[in-house]
């Protein structure tokens, strides 16, 4: 029997890219080098694209028969997201850095 019991949602992976995001935006703040922020960019996309790879491995059912219209509708929206990460651009991953995490 395993001690903790298995998640619905990949909790673990949210909050390391949330520290990647975090730690790109500090480097933005602390007007760091381009090689690094290019970096610490390639982290918040590499980052991104296990969160959502996880995401697609926790809705996995045991057979295609058991899956809804939504799961399916899902599936589809979270790969092209997947297809979205993999050919972002560093400025676009700024943008999305800087719209979604900073007040």
């Amino acid at each position: 029997m395993p001690i903790h019991p298995p998640r619905n949602s990949p909790t673990r992976k949210v909050g390391i890219f949330e520290y990647k995001v975090f730690e790109f935006l500090r480097c933005l703040q602390d007007n760091c080098s381009e090689e690094k922020l290019t970096a610490k960019a390639e982290n918040v996309k590499t980052a991104m694209l296990k969160l959502l790879k996880a995401r697609l491995a926790t809705m996995k059912s045991y057979s295609t028969e058991d899956e809804s219209k939504e799961q399916q509708e899902l599936r589809i929206k979270i790969n092209n997201q997947i297809v979205q990460w993999r050919s972002i651009s560093y400025a676009e991953i700024e943008q999305y850095c800087l719209k979604n995490y900073t007040s």
